[in-house]
Formats: structure tokens, C-alpha cells, sequence
């Protein structure tokens, strides 16, 4: 279930990120994703991950210590897997980028998720998996 003022506090948290560099274990898709969830929802699926890694390496012994090859696992864990077309504001979608698959949060006609220098947005057209969210 989506909670009261969702789409406020996810514009709100969007807008305070576009700028903050990608992080492992403090910033990066699978964190910002899960964030955005909690936004959303009020359950924080990433509780006691954050922090808990500082590289990609880390990343994938958490991934691999879940029983989660990808972060695509890692969201199909928690969230129920829609089609990408199915796929609303506040949803989660996998994207593959320059540097491999990641996880976004839609909205409306794109995804934004963590680049280098802050949040970028991809066109909804490149989602490759999506989970509702709530």
C-alpha cells in the first residue's frame, strides 16, 4: 500500500539527490531503489545493508550472501515483477547501462536512478524488468 504524500516526499527526495555522486553502500541503485520505496511504502527493504559495503566487490558478496546474482534478484525479492509497460510513478525498473544493469524509480516517461555526478534520468523505453511498488 502506498502511503499519504508518496508523491510529494519521492519529488521531494529526487530533487534533494540530483546532485550527490553514485556511492557504493551509501548511494547507489540499489540503495537509492530502496530508499524510494520506503518513500513510498514506509518499508525500508535496504535496513541493515547500508553501510554494510564500499565498493562494487562488496556489493556482490551482499547480492551473492541473498541468494541474488543482480540487483534485478535482488528488487524480484522483495517487490512483485510487472511488465516494464505496466510500470507506474514510484515503480521500480532494471535499466542496462553503460556499466551494467541498475535499478530506477519511474517517473512518468523516465527512470531516474545514480550516475556518477547525481541522479540522471533514462527513457522508460529502455526498462528491461520493473516491480510495483505498494
Amino acid at each position: 500500500m502506498r502511503i499519504r504524500g508518496w508523491e510529494q516526499a519521492l519529488a521531494a527526495h529526487t530533487r534533494a539527490h540530483m546532485r550527490t555522486p553514485y556511492q557504493w553502500g551509501r548511494h547507489d541503485c540499489a540503495l537509492f531503489a530502496a530508499s524510494c520505496v520506503a518513500i513510498v511504502t514506509g518499508h525500508d527493504f535496504a535496513d541493515g545493508y547500508r553501510g554494510g559495503y564500499s565498493d562494487e566487490e562488496g556489493a556482490r558478496r551482499v547480492l551473492a550472501s541473498i541468494g541474488c546474482d543482480n540487483v534485478g534478484d535482488l528488487a524480484a525479492r522483495y517487490l512483485p515483477e510487472i511488465a516494464p509497460a505496466e510500470a507506474r510513478r514510484g515503480d521500480i525498473v532494471m535499466i542496462e547501462g553503460t556499466f551494467g544493469l541498475f535499478l530506477a524509480v519511474v517517473d512518468g516517461r523516465t527512470a531516474i536512478g545514480p550516475a556518477a555526478r547525481g541522479l540522471t534520468h533514462t527513457p522508460m523505453d529502455m526498462a528491461l524488468r520493473a516491480w510495483a511498488v505498494g
